[in-house]
């Protein structure tokens, strides 16, 4: 018997995509499916689309939560799939996507995640593939998510073991908890099965708040930092690249991490922080960090030729940065 999927909905004036959103989950043709849709109390037409579909959504409710983060939770408390995954209502599961999953945890049964690629999409972007390396090197899962969330799934014996998403972060969330679910110890597994449809917007949360996004890593390897006891060479790194360890918590870590490792993650997540602001036009930032990578990381920076490039032009103009990114 295929094991049961919970795909969780979370959504907020999302009337424009969440009906291809809907119809991608139930056009998987997978016999145990369970569906949840959780909406913010939208007032887009949302909950017409809803009710509409309300007989393939196991469980839906509209009502005002405290963001995304919130929502998932909600249907994480009452999944009872063996293996769960949320889908962002303005993303898409790609055709076979459920089938492919629950063959390759058949596959691996000591697998807590499987993640494969997703397929960038939207009005005025190019479309293109993107996902981790397979065999992901251990630095990215530590560094960032290096696998895109709408193409990443987990058992529920992952979730009882680390618990829900982190209701305090709003940006780096899905981070926060696979990096919680790799420290345990178990095994990720990687795929190039193209699972997911990732939409890129103007409004998309990737697309319009990068630096948040670099606030939360910041906090997430932070975190990490203080769990593995890094030694006094790799803290004052840490502090040059922008780390507050005082402000964080610690993570419950299973898992040996070598301490090279944990220094090539650092460059990892400090150039994910750099892209993250200098997308955002916080310049001055991103030319920090660029410094910082040139000076305690060479080898890193040659095979990463874009972190010369962000140091340069960070100190242009951000109107000049703009213009030049009409022509990338």
């Amino acid at each position: 018997m295929l094991p049961r999927i919970t795909i969780i909905t979370p959504s907020f004036q999302q009337a424009t995509f969440l009906e291809q959103t809907i119809q991608s989950v139930m056009t998987q043709d997978y016999p145990n499916l369970e569906f949840f849709v959780i909406d913010g109390g939208s007032t887009d037409g949302s909950v017409e689309i809803i009710r509409r579909y309300a007989a393939h959504i196991n469980w839906w409710v509209s009502e005002k939560d405290n963001g995304q983060s919130d929502a998932i939770n909600k249907g994480l408390q009452r999944a009872g799939g063996d293996i769960i995954t949320w889908l962002n209502s303005d993303d898409l599961l790609l055709p076979n996507a459920l089938h492919t999953v629950a063959e390759l945890f058949g596959k691996y049964p000591q697998a807590w995640v499987v993640h494969g690629k997703t397929r960038l999409f939207g009005e005025g972007f190019p479309t293109t593939e993107k996902g981790a390396p397979v065999p992901c090197p251990e630095a990215l899962y530590l560094a960032k998510l290096p696998f895109p969330q709408p193409s990443a799934f987990f058992r529920r014996e992952a979730l009882q073991a680390v618990g829900l998403i982190d209701t305090s972060l709003h940006y780096g969330m899905d981070y926060d908890l696979f990096l919680r679910m790799y420290l345990q110890g178990r095994d990720f597994i990687g795929t190039t099965a193209v699972l997911s449809g990732y939409r890129l917007h103007k409004d998309a949360k990737g697309v319009a708040v990068q630096a948040r996004f670099a606030k939360d890593y910041a906090r997430i390897f932070a975190r990490l930092l203080n769990s593995a006891l890094p030694d006094a060479h790799l803290l004052r790194m840490a502090a040059g690249a922008g780390l507050l360890l005082a402000e964080e918590a610690r993570y419950e870590v299973k898992r040996n991490i070598p301490p090279e490792a944990l220094q090539w993650a650092l460059f990892e997540n400090t150039l994910a922080r750099l892209s993250f602001l200098y997308e955002a036009l916080a310049l001055p930032e991103a030319g920090r960090l660029a410094v910082f990578l040139r000076e305690e990381a060479p080898d890193f920076c040659k095979q990463h030729p874009e972190i010369l490039q962000i140091a340069n032009r960070s100190r242009l103009p951000a109107g000049l940065i703009r213009l030049l990114r009409m022509f990338r």
